[in-house]
C-alpha cells in the first residue's frame, strides 16, 4: 500500500468518524428538543396557567359589569326618587285635594 492510499484511508476513516459524531450530536439535539417540548407542554397544565386564564375571563366579566353600572345607577336613582314620593302618586294626591276644595265650595253654596 502506498503512502497516498494510507493517507486516503485515514482521511476516509476520519470523515466517517466525523459523520458518526455529527449524527450522534443531531440525535442528541432532537432528544433535547423533544424534552423541551414536553416540558413546555407540561407548563400549560400548571394551576398557575389555569388561574391566569380564569383571571382573564374574570377581568372581561368585570369590564362588562362596570360598563353596565351607569344605567343601573340611573335606574336606581329614579326608583329611589319614586319611592321617596310615597306610596300614593302625586297626581292622585293633587286630585284628592282638588276634590276636597270643590266639596268645600259646594257646601258654601248649598243651603
Amino acid at each position: 500500500m502506498s503512502a497516498a492510499a494510507v493517507v486516503l484511508w485515514i482521511a476516509l476513516v476520519a470523515f466517517v468518524a466525523v459523520l458518526v459524531l455529527a449524527g450522534l450530536q443531531a440525535a442528541r439535539a432532537v432528544r433535547e428538543v423533544s424534552r423541551i417540548k414536553k416540558r413546555v407542554d407540561a407548563y400549560a397544565e400548571l394551576p398557575l396557567v389555569a388561574a391566569l386564564q380564569r383571571a382573564e375571563q374574570d377581568a372581561e366579566r368585570l369590564q362588562h359589569a362596570i360598563a353596565v353600572i351607569d344605567p343601573l345607577l340611573a335606574r336606581a336613582q329614579r326608583a329611589a326618587a319614586t319611592i321617596r314620593q310615597g306610596p300614593i302618586p302625586p297626581d292622585i294626591t293633587n286630585a284628592v285635594v282638588r276634590i276636597g276644595i270643590e266639596v268645600q265650595n259646594l257646601s258654601e253654596f248649598s243651603p
